[in-house]
């Protein structure tokens, strides 16, 4: 909009001269800040689109760069406490699998007995509709020292295979009743090693002693 100099009357942006008094002396001062009042909200909404695109970038980075090693040591935990050993086994490299399956069997006698046994226990203090959840709340990298004993190891109890990255990884373990009244957080450290560009957890079962060490040695 224009306005005219003398009357004060708005007009047109095409207006030559004013309608109601016929001066030709119009604000062209008015039309400028209008216009400037215009783009403001335009580059100001231009502003915050660009910094939500930036900070979604950054979190999908993030999220994806943190699942693929704390997947595998969420998801071994919850399988293993919550009795499900098939889907434990489905997180640990390939070679261990066996092993592992073994140590079950002969501190159990069968799958189905040591699936019982967590029920049980855990329908005991949270009743039968009872729930298993992790959450992550942090984790740091092996040493180079510490990774090169872990691969040693696993060459010494005859697995031939090899670990590029090892992480310690901290989770909530958290048991909750169907109703939330009987509630329990429990936070425990494991590992998740990387082989061959994919990351597993690494059974405690098979490497309690050397976790335990380097464990120690990581936090002095």
């Amino acid at each position: 909009m224009r306005k005219c100099l003398k009357c004060g009357e708005q007009l047109p942006d095409v207006a030559m001269k004013c309608d109601k008094c016929g001066s030709e002396e119009l604000s062209l001062i008015e039309e400028e800040s209008v216009n400037t009042k215009k783009l403001k909200p335009v580059i100001l909404i231009s502003a915050v689109i660009a910094v939500a695109v930036i900070v979604a970038i950054a979190f999908t980075y993030s999220h994806f760069k943190t699942s693929a090693y704390t997947k595998p040591v969420k998801n071994a935990v919850v399988a293993v406490t919550s009795g499900d050993l098939d889907a434990y086994l489905k997180e640990i490299p390939e070679k261990m699998q066996g092993d592992t399956e073994n140590y079950y069997f002969e501190k159990y006698g069968s799958t189905e007995a040591f699936k019982n046994g967590v029920e049980s226990s855990l329908e005991e203090e949270f009743g039968e509709n009872f729930s298993v959840d992790a959450k992550v709340i942090d984790s740091y990298d092996f040493s180079d020292d510490l990774l090169e004993s872990l691969n040693a190891s696993c060459k010494e109890n005859g697995y031939n295979i090899e670990f590029q990255n090892a992480k310690h990884i901290t989770l909530r373990l958290m048991i909750e009743s169907q109703n939330g009244n009987t509630k329990n957080y429990t936070a425990v450290t494991e590992i998740s090693v990387e082989s061959d560009g994919k990351w597993y957890y690494l059974p405690n079962e098979l490497f309690e002693s050397e976790q335990q060490e380097q464990t120690t040695s990581s936090q002095q």
